[in-house]
């Protein structure tokens, strides 16, 4: 168990109002926030403390080394894999989690944004046999939503980016 994420949104909430745009501008300091369309709530990943954030509790993470061909977050709860080059591969493995482009690259509308767009399907070990994630990826823009379908199980509905820049984002 973690820090609260009220305490990672506030900490967050004081560096915007002391002036670091460079938080939501180009994620500098490794914190990418994203929102719950249902209930409006945040969830966190953060490369500096090394944790996801959701509801109010946290979890560690492991994140990829720079060295690695993927951009990934891998954590009790929520992973994340994509290779830096994503031209390069339609399907991965990285951890305990196959991914496999299931919409290549393409020009997109989502939620407003124009980009190139890829559609991410990733299933997990421990998640149930026929559930999987959707991630909705830019290699420009990082992550920019993702959502749980698992059929028979209550799921929390799309979570989309709060802001400019997700995790992943090629630099």
């Amino acid at each position: 168990m973690r820090k609260c994420l009220r305490c990672v949104i506030s900490l967050v909430s004081i560096s915007l109002l002391v002036g670091n745009a460079g938080v939501f501008a180009g994620n500098k300091n490794g914190v990418y926030v994203y929102t719950y369309l249902t209930d409006g709530s945040a969830f966190v990943i953060t490369t500096q403390e090394k944790a996801v954030y959701w509801a109010d509790y946290g979890v560690d993470a492991k994140f990829c080394p720079s060295a690695s061909p993927f951009y990934c977050v891998n954590s009790e709860g929520f992973n994340f894999a994509v290779p830096k080059d994503l031209s390069k591969l339609k399907s991965w493995v990285v951890g305990n989690c196959d991914y496999k482009v299931v919409m290549p690259l393409s020009e997109r509308a989502l939620f407003g944004m124009k980009a190139k767009i890829a559609i991410i399907q990733g299933t997990c070990l421990h998640y149930s046999k026929d559930g999987a994630y959707y991630y909705y990826y830019s290699p420009k823009y990082g992550l920019l939503a993702f959502e749980a379908r698992n059929p028979g199980d209550i799921t929390p509905g799309p979570i989309i980016l709060s802001q400019s820049i997700g995790f992943g984002a090629v630099q």
